[in-house]
């Protein structure tokens, strides 16, 4: 399994305004492309899931950009990741409409649901 490039670069740049934050001004995204050299066209449809989900907001104007809505450390990074690629589920019968003929007898749904709480949480 391997993490797809949205969410990597999702982590990046929500890295990136946490490294900022301590300044409580906006970045814009061109200081951002430049400085993590991912394309400006991909980091605008990267903020657009992340402000929706009220995780970084955007100041509008001549010095405008982005900031977290919260400290860098009340933000998890599962957060980030569910929003860049949905809700985390490692197999269909964790997923809670999932109807699994074995799901009385299964002897390792208890084992990925434990695997992927570690991986949420």
């Amino acid at each position: 399994m391997k993490i797809p490039t949205k969410v990597t670069y999702s982590l990046r740049l929500m890295s990136c305004l946490a490294d900022h934050a301590h300044r409580e001004k906006p970045v814009g995204l061109k200081e951002i492309s430049k400085k993590l050299g991912i394309s400006l066209r991909y980091l605008e449809q990267l903020v657009v899931p992340l402000k929706n989900a009220a995780l970084l907001k955007s100041v509008a104007g001549k010095y405008g950009g982005y900031l977290l809505t919260r400290e860098p450390g009340q933000i998890k990074v599962g957060e980030i990741v569910e929003v860049a690629m949905g809700p985390i589920s490692l197999i269909n019968c964790l997923e809670n409409n999932y109807e699994c003929k074995y799901l009385d007898v299964c002897i390792t749904r208890r084992m990925w649901g434990l695997v992927n709480s570690n991986i949420t949480d």
